[in-house]
């Protein structure tokens, strides 16, 4: 692997920017309630945890560098919910592969509390039921699922800007082929990318949301290198500032 990726531990036991300006644009800006960040004149206010921060006249950097590992760290003083849903599906001789990984957790700030579970479903392989956040060496989610972006590297492009995704105002980039290491474990066994992008909070300038659907190659979800189907990943992180309890997938 070209980096040191908890990202990659997923695919193995599973199936395994800055904004920037702050000049007063003279907006307003009105949230509703801890974790809801609403903007209006381009002022972005986003109260969360009792704390509120400001950012006058943000605009969205473009295009934004992937490389940049400031962008995959949690954010900090907010408790959080994570899922991540990822599934993989190939037409063989025998019939249909079709598995599903569904991990689900976060933190609760206090007392200070990570949770992360993961179900295997249908053809996945490895434990139906396996709790993540009892690995040695286990920080929190955003250290597993984004340590040092993963597979990720290179410039995206500006897809979206100032979109909400998750109760939280974010800019949307674009993922392509290019952004994905051939070098890392989990990058070389994607060979196209149909719909990719990444939300990045305007106001934190941390991960919201991670989407990788395309076609590729999964030996520890499927236990056959060679075989190609089509993967849809899913990562979420939400209800910033608001969460109070954490539960693992059903029937975990």
């Amino acid at each position: 692997m070209s980096r040191i990726n908890r990202f990659a531990l997923l695919l193995a036991l599973a199936v395994t920017v800055s904004a920037c300006g702050d000049d007063d644009t003279g907006g307003t800006t009105t949230t509703s309630a801890a974790g809801v960040t609403t903007t209006d004149g381009g002022t972005t206010t986003t109260t969360a945890g009792g704390g509120t921060t400001t950012t006058a006249g943000a605009a969205a950097v473009d295009p934004i560098d992937l490389d940049d590992l400031s962008i995959y760290l949690e954010p900090e003083g907010l408790s959080y919910r994570m899922t991540l849903v990822f599934h993989f599906v190939a037409q063989t001789d025998g019939g249909t592969i079709d598995g599903t990984q569904q991990v689900d957790g976060g933190k609760i700030l206090d007392p200070p509390h990570f949770e992360l579970t993961g179900r295997a479903e249908g053809d996945a392989t490895g434990p139906q039921c396996f709790a993540f956040h009892t690995l040695p060496g286990f920080i929190d989610p955003y250290e597993t699922f984004l340590d040092e972006g993963g597979m990720l590297m290179g410039e995206a492009a500006l897809r979206e800007s100032g979109i909400e995704v998750n109760g939280r105002i974010v800019d949307r980039y674009a993922i392509t082929i290019d952004n994905i290491d051939p070098n890392d474990d989990s990058g070389s066994e994607v060979d196209d990318l149909t719909e990719a992008y990444i939300d990045i909070d305007r106001a934190g300038q941390f991960v919201v949301r991670l989407v990788l659907n395309g076609r590729g190659r999964s030996a520890l979800l499927t236990g056959q290198p060679a075989l190609v189907g089509e993967i849809d990943y899913a990562l979420d992180f939400s209800e910033f500032g608001t969460i109070t309890s954490l539960a693992a997938p059903e029937g975990c």
